[in-house]
């Protein structure tokens, strides 16, 4: 696997899509009259709270099967890419059509966001998983693959709930899927969602860790200042610099950046935050 120094992901699809003005909350007389909306990658993300529930549920996958912090960011990394191809070629996502979407009496309770098909929802959840299984590849923490698809039974990937502040603990009493038809069908297709994944992405999966400049960074500091490196407010500074990365992993938009300037960033934070 490649080490670069670019940013973590390239530029995103700006998404751009024909919508009628009450849906953009709009009065104007002529409901007829459509626009042309731009929409972001994170825009869409943060209009669906299902792909947001995705993100925090693949975050704990992580922490259930004890992989450490570069894989999960190659995780996210892969995964982001091949979430902006396919909302790019998805138009039901980012138009918020489709018959997942709420009612006009639904939308008018004050919940504007749409729900998306079972369909799409069962597809970003294998893409998502796939995504966990590869970086378990290239980062040479190997998984069995059953152990991904018990993840994915145990955190209901698909699901349009949040419900999943107790999965982690939940994940060591569910029985692992059986080895019937229903497992080895689930199986292949997961296969099948990793090859996707892969022709997606061009099968470019060049990676760089911003956590890596970020201690070189901290570890400058400390040597410029004289500063012990036992010195307990400059390891909370590492700490919550570490935390503003992992942050990073749920905006595209400073993923965009590049890791040089991710790290310095999040160092910069941290040192503010402790004054």
């Amino acid at each position: 696997m490649t080490h670069q120094l670019g940013p973590p992901l390239p530029i995103q699809h700006l998404h751009v899509y024909e919508d009628d003005d009450h849906h953009l909350g709009h009065n104007n007389n002529s409901k007829s009259q459509s626009s042309m909306v731009l929409m972001s990658h994170q825009h869409i993300i943060e209009a669906h709270p299902f792909l947001m529930n995705v993100l925090c549920k693949v975050y704990m996958a992580h922490n259930c099967l004890q992989l450490s912090t570069e894989t999960r960011f190659t995780s996210f990394q892969l995964f982001h890419k091949c979430l902006s191809h396919y909302i790019y070629y998805t138009p039901t996502i980012h138009s918020g059509s489709g018959n997942g979407s709420r009612t006009g009496s639904e939308k008018g309770k004050g919940s504007q966001q749409p729900l998306l098909p079972l369909k799409h929802r069962e597809q970003i959840s294998d893409l998502a998983c796939a995504a966990i299984f590869l970086s378990c590849k290239l980062c040479n923490e190997h998984r069995r693959i059953r152990d991904v698809i018990n993840i994915q039974k145990v955190f209901e990937m698909n699901s349009e709930t949040s419900r999943h502040d107790n999965k982690i603990n939940d994940y060591g009493k569910v029985e692992p899927p059986s080895l019937d038809e229903h497992y080895w069908k689930k199986k292949e297709e997961m296969v099948q969602a990793e090859q996707m994944l892969l022709r997606m992405i061009n099968f470019d999966v060049t990676v760089c860790y911003p956590h890596r400049i970020m201690i070189v960074v901290w570890e400058e500091l400390v040597s410029m200042k004289n500063i012990d490196n036992g010195n307990d407010v400059w390891k909370q500074v590492l700490h919550m610099g570490w935390k503003r990365l992992n942050d990073s992993l749920f905006h595209v938009d400073s993923l965009m950046c590049h890791s040089s300037s991710l790290a310095c960033a999040a160092l910069s934070l941290a040192m503010e935050e402790k004054g």
